[in-house]
């Protein structure tokens, strides 16, 4: 296999895409879990090390989290939180350039957040959480920004359901 960079400087680009949808469960004094299933599409820049010609690689994966969180301040319409936990993902799809691209072993991941959900309802929240990610190295020969960079920022923002 030709060796692959990423991120080829000038323009390029190199980023990770996620959406998802998430329910969480009250537990008591504060406490609750969240799991759900998440898309991610990560989109890259890339070239083969013995040419210049850039190729874009995109890999498509489905994943599962696993979280739990506890409430440090919880009033009627605002609540701020701490979260942490892990997430499972499956690539379900793969293309670098014409070809498609195969990445058999799952990827695993820790993270951690501090959130803030205004309460719409006593269900439904509005929600944004910065937060930190670790992607651990899944064994393929397959290069990716998660190889390159396995500690990330992040900014997670959506809807809510609580129950």
């Amino acid at each position: 296999k030709k060796a692959l960079i990423l991120g080829t400087g000038g323009a390029s680009k190199a980023i990770a895409y996620s959406f998802g949808l998430s329910v969480r469960k009250s537990l008591a004094k504060g406490f609750s879990v969240e799991t759900g299933l998440t898309y991610t599409l990560l989109s890259s820049d890339a070239k083969f090390a013995d040419s210049d010609q850039k190729t874009e690689q995109k890999l498509h994966y489905l994943g599962i989290p696993l979280k739990a969180n506890w409430n440090f301040l919880d009033k009627k319409l605002f609540t701020l939180y701490v979260s942490g936990g892990g997430m499972i993902e499956k690539c379900v799809y793969g293309k670098l350039g014409t070809e498609k691209e195969t990445v058999k072993p799952l990827q695993f991941s820790v993270s951690g957040a501090v959130g803030a959900q205004f309460n719409a309802t006593k269900r439904v929240g509005i929600y944004v959480e910065p937060g930190v990610a670790y992607f651990f190295d899944d064994g393929s020969d397959v290069q990716t920004i998660r190889k390159e960079n396995p500690f990330n920022f992040n900014i997670q923002a959506g809807i809510r359901l609580t129950y």
